[in-house]
């Protein structure tokens, strides 16, 4: 369990669930069950093999030289093995119990997070744009699964995932920087300037407040969830704003800081897109 990144994989199940309740539901209990076990598998796959891929460079930073490979507690083989098996295995129960949308997501959110983004992350900062795909397709795959198409509040699921993950990602590079730089893994706040991260995260901050009112503004929600979507909205911009003009010691408590509020809008905002219909 430790070798699939349990914070990770719980964030994944948590996006996923959004999806699934806010869809009709159109399959029975039992294989919405299997269906949910089987994502999770594609997911832990994924993480799985990322770990072996990572294993070198995972020794070089403080938060991750305590995981089962770099440590030495785990053979490399095993996760490569329980990853690929996982991941497999997943697709096919999906194909049973889910639908064949669904399932090809999944292999297609499992394979790029392999193939693009964990190779990319020592190449370039913008594989955080990779990763951010990956990231967010969990809560389509709730919707697709439910529905089997692309459509409505699923893309918008999509949409606020991937710009969350954007100003969330930059604000833990700086503060964490050094780190980074150990591992060999390219960000923003090692190729770009203080000021380039502070306007980027301010802007992804306002971007993520203006989409965060769709669902107003299509019909779908009504002015109790307008209010408070854009309360929350207006105190991650603001709190975006305080980024500016500080010293590079302030401005990595100020990166902490947003990056623990980023924490708490995320399930804010979808759990009042869930109860306040």
């Amino acid at each position: 369990m430790d070798l699939f990144k349990p914070k990770l994989t719980i964030l994944v199940v948590v996006t996923l669930l959004v999806g699934v309740f806010l869809a009709p539901l159109t399959i029975n209990l039992i294989y919405l069950i299997l269906s949910l076990l089987a994502i999770w598998f594609q997911a832990a796959g994924s993480l799985s093999i990322n770990c072996y891929i990572e294993r070198d460079l995972d020794k070089n930073m403080e938060r991750t030289r305590d995981r089962p490979l770099p440590a030495g507690r785990l053979h490399p083989n095993v996760a490569l093995y329980w990853g690929w098996g996982l991941i497999i295995g997943g697709t096919i129960i999906l194909l049973f119990t889910g639908n064949l949308l669904t399932a090809g997501l999944g292999l297609f959110s499992a394979l790029s997070y392999i193939y693009f983004y964990t190779p990319l992350k020592t190449k370039s900062p913008y594989a955080l744009y990779v990763g951010a795909v990956p990231g967010a397709l969990p809560t389509l795959m709730g919707w697709t699964l439910m529905t089997d198409s692309v459509n409505g509040l699923g893309i918008y699921l999509f949409g606020i995932l991937f710009l969350w993950q954007i100003p969330h990602f930059m604000a833990i590079s700086y503060y964490r920087k050094s780190e980074y730089e150990n591992a060999l893994v390219l960000t923003f706040a090692q190729t770009h300037s203080k000021s380039f991260l502070q306007v980027n995260i301010l802007l992804y901050s306002l971007m993520i407040l203006l989409y965060g009112l769709l669902p107003y503004v299509w019909g779908w929600r009504g002015e109790a969830y307008f209010y408070t979507s854009i309360t929350v909205g207006v105190i991650l911009s603001v709190w975006a704003m305080f980024g500016f003009k500080k010293d590079d010691e302030e401005m990595s408590k100020w990166a902490r800081s947003y990056f623990f509020l980023t924490i708490f809008y995320l399930p804010i905002q979808l759990g009042v897109l869930l109860i306040l219909r």
